[in-house]
C-alpha cells in the first residue's frame, strides 16, 4: 500500500497540512477494513439525512472511496480540490479551506465509526438484541422491555456457553431485577435467575483467568491466592448441575496443579471427558484446553522422552484438523514452529506439507520471513545439508541479530547441534573442534544472562541447560580415547536421560547416541 504523502506544503500552512494529514490516514485506516460491498454503503450512509451533513461531507466521501480504491489519496496535493470538498467559499484563504477541510475529515471519522457499528449491530444477532433492550429500558416501556427481555434470553439459551456468553447472560439478568418495575417479591424468579446467571459467569472468568495463570507461570503472589480460594470454592461439593464447560476447565486446572506427579491421574479422566464433550464447547474453549493439555505434554516430553511426543502430536494434529489454529484468521509464530518440529520429528512429512501449504500464509508479515527460514534451517539439517542449514542461519539470523527469545533459544540450540554434526564428518579437523567449544561457551553464558536479567527463569531455562550439558558431554566422548572415561561419560549422560530431568532437543539427542552404540 503506498503512503500518503504531501509534496511541498506551504510553510504558513503546513501545521494544518500535517493535521489533515493525519486524520486522512485514520480515516484510511477504518476505510480499509470495510469489505466491497461496505464501501459503497458507507456512501449511502452518510447521505442519509439523519446525519445533517453538509453535501460537501457526503461529496468527499465518495471522492475518497474511488481514491483510496485507485490507491491514489491525493487530495493534499491538489489545491483545487481542498476548495471544492473543504465547503469553503471560492475567496477564503489557503488556510481557512485547510481548517474547513479538516473539520469535513474529523466529521467522516465520526460517521464511519458509526457506520461500522451500525453494521455490526445488524449482523450480530445478541449485539442488536442487546442494543434494542437497552433503549426500550431507557425509554421506560415496560412491556417491550421484557419481550426483548425473553427473545434475548431464548436467543442466549440457544448458544454454546462460552465466557462472553455467560457475560451477556449475567447482563440480561442484571439488566431485568435491577428494572424499576421489576417483580422483586420473594415469589419472584427474577432474583434467582441475577444470581444464577452471576454465578456462571463467576466460574467461568476465575477458572479461565486462573488457567492462564497457570499457563503463563504466575508466580505465587496474594491475587494467586485468591484465585487458590476461589477454585477450591467452585470445584468442591456437588458439580453434578455444572456446565460441562465449567466441568472441563476445572479437570484441566487439577492436572496442571498436580503436574509434577506421574502418573498423573487426572489427565486420562481430562481426555476421555474431553473428546466426549467436544461437540458441546465452542471453539474457543476447544482452543483454550486443547492447547494447555498440548503445552502439559510438551512438558512431559522434555521430563520424560519421546514417549510422550506422539501424545503431543495428537493433540498438535487436533489443533489443525479443527482448524483452531486459524481460528482468529491467523497463526502464531511460536504454534507453527511447534507444530513443524514435532511433525519433522516423527516422520510425518505428508501432514507438515499440507500444514505450511495452508497454514504458512496465516502468518504475519512481520515474522513470517524468519519462521520459514527457521524451519527451512531444520529441514536442511535433517537433509544433512549442514553448510546450507549454516548458511541459512547466518544470513537471516546473523550472529548479532537481536530476536525474540523464542527464535533465540531455537536459534542457538540448533547451532550447537550443527556445530557437533560438522565436527563428526572431520574430528581432525581444528576450525570444526573451536566451533564446538566455541558454540558452547557462548550458549553458558546466554543461558546466565537469562536467568540473571530475569528473562527466563531456572524452572525452564533448565531444559536447554541441560542440552548443552548432554551436547558438550557427547563432544567429549568423541575427543577420549580411553575406553574407560568414555564409558564413565555415557553412563553420565544415560543417567540424565533416564532421569526426569528437563530435556530440550531429546528425540536429536537419543539418534546421536545410537550413532555411537
Amino acid at each position: 500500500m503506498n503512503e500518503t504523502k504531501v509534496v511541498n506544503p506551504m510553510p504558513e500552512n503546513e501545521n494544518l497540512r500535517d493535521q489533515a494529514l493525519d486524520l486522512l490516514k485514520q480515516y484510511r485506516a477504518f476505510w480499509e477494513v470495510l469489505t466491497s460491498k461496505e464501501r459503497p454503503a458507507l456512501v449511502e450512509f452518510i447521505n442519509a439525512p439523519m446525519h445533517k451533513c453538509n453535501r460537501y461531507v457526503a461529496e468527499l466521501a465518495a471522492h475518497l472511496n474511488i481514491a483510496l480504491k485507485n490507491d491514489r489519496a491525493d487530495l493534499l496535493n491538489d489545491e483545487k480540490l481542498i476548495s471544492r470538498y473543504s465547503s469553503g467559499r471560492k475567496t477564503d484563504s489557503a488556510a481557512t479551506h485547510l481548517s474547513k477541510l479538516i473539520q469535513q475529515f474529523k466529521t467522516l471519522l465520526e460517521l464511519i465509526e458509526q457506520f461500522i457499528v451500525y453494521t455490526h449491530v445488524l449482523n450480530d444477532k445478541q449485539a442488536y438484541q442487546k442494543a434494542l433492550l437497552k433503549s426500550l429500558k431507557e425509554r421506560n416501556n415496560h412491556g417491550l422491555f421484557l419481550k426483548a427481555a425473553a427473545d434475548l434470553r431464548t436467543s442466549l439459551n440457544r448458544t454454546t456457553l462460552t465466557l462472553m456468553v455467560a457475560a451477556d447472560k449475567w447482563w440480561l439478568e442484571h439488566q431485568c431485577y435491577y428494572d424499576k418495575y421489576a417483580d422483586q417479591t420473594n415469589g419472584s424468579n427474577t432474583f434467582e435467575q441475577n444470581i444464577s446467571s452471576f454465578d456462571t459467569f463467576f466460574e467461568l472468568t476465575t477458572l479461565s483467568n486462573y488457567l492462564e495463570m497457570f499457563n503463563r507461570n504466575v508466580p505465587d503472589n496474594d491475587m494467586i491466592k485468591k484465585f487458590d480460594y476461589a477454585f477450591e470454592a467452585i470445584s468442591s461439593g456437588d458439580n453434578s448441575k455444572d456446565p460441562i464447560v465449567v466441568k472441563l476447565y476445572v479437570k484441566m486446572i487439577n492436572i496442571l496443579k498436580t503436574k509434577n506427579v506421574i502418573p498423573n491421574l487426572h489427565y486420562p479422566d481430562f481426555k476421555v471427558s474431553f473428546y466426549k464433550a467436544e461437540y458441546e464447547l465452542a471453539k474457543s474453549d476447544l482452543l483454550a484446553l486443547s492447547k494447555t493439555c498440548a503445552n502439559y505434554i510438551s512438558g512431559l516430553y522434555y521430563q520424560l522422552g519421546t514417549i510422550w511426543l506422539d501424545e503431543l502430536f495428537e493433540w498438535l494434529m487436533y489443533l489443525y484438523q479443527k482448524g483452531l489454529y486459524a481460528y482468529e484468521g491467523s497463526i502464531s509464530d511460536g504454534e507453527y514452529l511447534n507444530f513443524f518440529l514435532v511433525a519433522q520429528a516423527l516422520g510425518k512429512y505428508e501432514v507438515l506439507e499440507q500444514f505450511e501449504e495452508t497454514h504458512s500464509k496465516l502468518l504475519d508479515n512481520s515474522v513470517k520471513d524468519q519462521v520459514l527460514s527457521l524451519c527451512r534451517s531444520y529441514t536442511l539439517q535433517r537433509e544433512h545439508k549442514i553448510n546450507e542449514a549454516w548458511d541459512l542461519l547466518e544470513k537471516t539470523f546473523p550472529l548479532n541479530y537481536k530476536t525474540q527469545l523464542k527464535y533465540d533459544l531455537r536459534i542457538k540450540e540448533l547451532r550447537a547441534m550443527l556445530s557437533y554434526e560438522n565436527f563428526l564428518l572431520d574430528q581432525k579437523d581444528e576450525d570444526y573442534k573451536e566451533g564446538v567449544v566455541k558454540t558452547m561457551d557462548n550458549l553458558k553464558k546466554y543461558f546466565q544472562r537469562l536467568i540473571e536479567g530475569e528473562h527466563l527463569s531456572e524452572e525452564h531455562t533448565s531444559p536447554h541447560i541441560n542440552f548443552r550439558w548432554v551436547v558438550s558431554k557427547l563432544y567429549y566422548y568423541q575427543k577420549k580415547t580411553d575406553e574407560k572415561e568414555k564409558a564413565a561419560i555415557l553412563e553420565e549422560i544415560l543417567n540424565l536421560l533416564n532421569s526426569n530431568a528437563p530435556l530440550s532437543n531429546r528425540l536429536w539427542i537419543t539418534h546421536q547416541l545410537s550413532k555411537i552404540a
